[in-house]
């Protein structure tokens, strides 16, 4: 009686764990409706230190970066149950730096946001339900570059044109099959640089389990990268003596499983400079941290 009473005592406790965790394997997958729409806000904060060595002398000097914009998100159409094409508005940028110490604030200009905006909007892509981007597409942006090439101007090339070509050997964000809490994966993506040359960027992964936010039940996924920022630098600033530029991205994003849609993204962004201006030995060294917050409102 007493082997038969400490079995059902077991089953029992065994069965209420299973029912306060039941995040088993899930399978990490967008679902897309067509005619959605999703509205979100981006914050971004930033702390910069800037040192300023020059004949022995150190100068600190300390700023903070702010920035906000609206972002749009409409699903067009759902092509078939595994692709959408997905148009991005950004509207509202603002932006300042304010230095610390000598009382003095760089707001960027009205006319320069309204610009930068009919340049860059909208953005259209078209994605898979694994996350993968299968193509960009910028409208304004290419009038803009085909306006400037009849004045004649000296132009890189159309940055979303190299991009679409290698779209496809780029990896998908979200992997196969069902996976469970502590999963992890790498994504490794390509960027090709303007003069040509390609750099790897790997992404590592991990699917912290299922939380709930504001009612709604949620995907954790954490991200982390290093970026090889100092690839991107010109040749000519490549070989200036004590060049050092590098950078890391840690994210956390929630993702709202039972429409697939992104709620919350957090980013914080740790960005190292070590430059000699190459004036009188003239030193400037840059750390920043950069917190970027995206709510779906």
């Amino acid at each position: 009686m007493r082997k038969t009473a400490a079995i059902l005592l077991f089953l029992s406790l065994l069965a209420s764990f299973v029912l306060a965790n039941p995040c088993q394997a899930v399978e990490l997958r967008y679902n897309f409706t067509s005619g959605s729409n999703y509205n979100y806000g981006l914050w971004l904060n930033g702390d910069m230190k800037i040192f300023v060595k020059s004949s022995g002398q150190r100068e600190p000097l300390s700023a903070k970066l702010n920035g906000y914009a609206d972002i749009t998100q409409s699903i067009d159409k759902a092509i078939d149950s595994n692709t959408a094409t997905i148009t991005t508005v950004f509207d509202n940028i603002q932006g300042k730096i304010s230095f610390i110490g000598i009382d003095q604030e760089i707001s960027l200009p009205a006319d320069m946001v309204k610009k930068f905006q009919e340049i860059i909007n909208p953005v259209t892509v078209e994605i898979d339900r694994r996350g993968k981007i299968l193509s960009i597409s910028m409208p304004s942006l290419d009038k803009f570059l085909q306006a400037m090439a009849k004045q004649e101007r000296l132009l890189p090339p159309n940055p979303l044109a190299e991009t679409n070509k290698r779209l496809a050997d780029a990896p998908s964000p979200l992997p196969e099959g069902d996976i469970p809490p502590g999963h992890t994966w790498n994504s490794i993506s390509k960027v090709v640089l303007p003069d040509g040359k390609t750099v790897e960027i790997t992404v590592h992964n991990t699917f912290k389990g299922i939380t709930e936010v504001d009612g709604k039940s949620c995907y954790i996924i954490e991200n982390t990268m290093s970026l090889p920022l100092e690839a991107f630098l010109p040749a000519s600033v490549k070989a200036t003596k004590d060049m050092r530029l590098n950078g890391s991205i840690s994210a956390k994003t929630l993702t709202h499983h039972e429409a697939s849609n992104m709620m919350i993204m957090h980013t914080d962004a740790s960005l190292d400079i070590k430059m000699n201006m190459g004036i009188s030995d003239t030193m400037v060294n840059i750390d920043a941290v950069i917190k970027v917050l995206l709510n779906r409102r």
